[in-house]
């Protein structure tokens, strides 16, 4: 049986969940592609492509040990690209994840991420509802990588909710417990 989630980050305060049971994991590195789509995210403060791309380098970066992503826009396995949720949605972005049950392999994840969000790099820009693009995309990062659930840890980028003007980039140790423990 193929399981199928999407999971979201808003820009709402909303109910939590902390990393338990077992989660569904790649069984090997994986490939991502990004859709010419994401540019429809753009601004002056960040180049969509190259932050994700950064993004990834945070997971990739926290142990050589367990899994890598790398980019292959012809065939990859995560398909990362972006569309409108409509124009008074909360939704940053989304990421949808299949797995096979029981055994829990992973087959496929998408993230999409919202074009009526005001996405920057907040570092160099800042508007009034303004998200940073990169703390948003280590998030769904994190999901595509298998982490489903949302944790209550305050300083993690996997928190279900995310303030504006705020960069969240940097993995904590749960973070890093978590995937590691699941690869």
């Amino acid at each position: 049986m193929i399981v199928t989630i999407i999971v979201t980050i808003s820009g709402v305060n909303t109910s939590f969940a902390d990393h338990t049971g077992t989660l569904p994991e790649w069984t090997a590195d994986q490939t991502y592609d990004v859709s010419s789509s994401l540019d429809d995210v753009s601004h002056a403060s960040f180049t969509p492509d190259a932050d994700f791309d950064d993004s990834i380098d945070v997971w990739n970066n926290v142990s050589t040990n367990w899994f890598d992503l790398t980019r292959n826009d012809s065939t990859g396995k995560i398909d990362v690209g972006s569309h409108s949720f409509g124009w008074f949605s909360t939704t940053l972005a989304e990421t949808e994840m299949e797995w096979l049950e029981p055994s829990m392999v992973m087959t496929d994840a998408d993230i999409e991420f919202n074009t009526e969000i005001d996405f920057r790099d907040v570092n160099v820009s800042q508007g009034w509802y303004s998200y940073d693009f990169e703390s948003v995309a280590v998030h769904e990062i994190g999901h595509a990588s298998g982490i489903y659930e949302h944790t209550t840890t305050s300083s993690s980028p996997m928190q279900e909710f995310h303030s504006i003007n705020t960069v969240d980039r940097t993995l904590n140790s749960h973070d890093i417990s978590t995937i590691g423990g699941m690869y």
